[in-house]
């Protein structure tokens, strides 16, 4: 029996097309593996910064983790919220206080967002002035 070419590509179109238009996870699931498409959201940090002696929040102190940066606001608080698991360096920088360094470890997302409390200590240059 001889299958004429025009029914062989014709077949062949019509595989090709139904595989395109086939979901990944369809096709992983036909292979037994899974497909790795899906990006693991990040972390988040989040805190409050406060003022060492009179424990009032120090607001527009900057935050930084890593390359990202944010400013707190009138209570204090700052928050990241797409960083990666694992171990971060965490810089708090406010007009009138020392600067406050901290390494923190980050778990993945299953686990409880990490709160941090800043305790700043004012500079001494600040006492300076005001004396």
């Amino acid at each position: 029996m001889k299958i004429p070419l025009r029914k062989i590509c014709f077949w062949g179109l019509l595989l090709l097309f139904a595989l395109a238009a086939t979901p990944d996870s369809a096709i992983a699931q036909t292979t037994g593996k899974k497909a790795n498409n899906t990006k693991q959201p990040g972390v988040k940090l989040s805190g409050i910064v406060m003022d060492e002696e009179t424990e009032h929040p120090v607001s527009n102190a900057k935050v930084y983790v890593e390359q990202d940066s944010t400013t707190t606001d009138e209570e204090g608080r700052f928050s990241f919220r797409m960083l990666k698991p694992g171990e971060h360096t965490v810089l708090v920088k406010a007009e009138g206080y020392d600067d406050w360094s901290q390494t923190v470890k980050l778990l993945p997302k299953k686990q409880s967002p990490k709160m941090l409390t800043v305790e700043l200590v004012p500079s001494d240059r600040s006492l300076l002035l005001t004396e």
